[in-house]
């Protein structure tokens, strides 16, 4: 599929202009390069079935009227998909502002369609046309505002976020201009991608709040600590030694101080989790054999580890 190509090329561009201002940089001057060679004559050196595949709409660009055109194996997906096109334009010019209604493209179709093209195949592969001929201008105005701010969450969670979880927002980024070109060619809103889609904009919405980038910055809600101690944290009471299961790794560490508690208070949390938006009620601070300090719900840990032995952990 050209529109998965392309789709793709424009994503491995975004993810890496976001990455960095250096990878930006180089990728802007990769793409002047590409140009220059293109003008001068470069497309000679591809393959000459790549370039038939994707220059081969090009004389059918300024076509007024497909009805005119002779149809064969070579033009047929072209041809088709400016049939659909012409379809739905011609729906949203007669309803400019509401559209035919969300859902009613294949149904109002056959008093759009061209002579030769009678199947409506569901939607207009293109689906800014699509939602532009069902919903009309409003609707178009509100799905382009929905990608837009989907695009600057993605953008906001690359630059809150560091490490593995930048590499997340960025990949994130990716897949969102992926859809965002592809669907220039063709209604990617098949086979449940909605929840895909949704589940990473719920990732991005985590990591842009909520960045682990800035775990050093969390704080209880009354007078915590900004900063976990980097080891044997002081207990709650009794500093009797307990151990905590962290993702199949055994760590030995004595009672754990809650973020959040101070000086003689009683011991409670409200750290907020990188990946939830609700505060954690209870989060146990655990060193790992291998250094440094972890924030881990309570939920992940066995029950008989969650409170040392004749200890109560706080008051909620």
């Amino acid at each position: 599929s050209r529109g998965a190509w392309l789709g793709f090329a424009a994503a491995l561009v975004a993810v890496n202009v976001v990455r960095s201002r250096r990878t930006a940089a180089a990728f802007v001057a990769l793409l002047i390069v590409a140009v220059l060679a293109l003008a001068l004559g470069g497309l000679g050196l591809l393959p000459e079935a790549l370039v038939q595949r994707f220059t081969s709409f090009l004389p059918f660009v300024d076509v007024s009227d497909l009805r005119a055109v002779q149809v064969t194996d070579a033009n047929y997906a072209v041809i088709e998909r400016m049939a659909h096109w012409q379809a739905a334009l011609g729906m949203w010019t007669d309803h400019p502002w509401l559209g035919v209604g969300i859902g009613n493209y294949a149904a109002v179709y056959p008093a759009y369609a061209l002579p030769k093209w009678p199947d409506s195949l569901g939607h207009a592969h293109n689906y800014y046309l699509n939602v532009a001929a069902e919903a009309g201008l409003l609707g178009l105005v509100a799905y382009l505002v929905l990608w837009g701010a989907a695009f600057w969450q993605a953008w906001k969670a690359v630059r809150a976020s560091t490490g593995v979880w930048r590499a997340v927002a960025a990949g994130v980024f990716g897949v969102l201009t992926h859809l965002a070109v592809h669907n220039l060619f063709d209604n990617l809103w098949v086979h449940d991608m909605y929840i895909h889609v949704a589940i990473l904009l719920g990732l991005l919405a985590q990591v842009a709040n909520f960045p682990p980038a800035s775990a050093a910055k969390w704080g209880g809600a009354r007078g915590g600590r900004k900063s976990p101690p980097s080891s044997s944290p002081r207990g709650t009471g009794g500093g009797q030694a307990h151990r905590h299961q962290v993702n199949g790794h055994r760590a030995a560490q004595s009672s754990p101080r809650w973020e959040g508690q101070g000086e003689g208070e009683k011991a409670t949390s409200q750290a907020v989790h990188p990946l939830l938006t609700s505060p954690i009620k209870g989060e146990g601070l655990v060193t790992l054999p291998c250094g440094g300090t972890w924030l881990v719900p309570l939920s992940l840990m066995p029950m008989e580890d969650r409170f040392p032995p004749g200890e109560r952990v706080g008051a909620h």
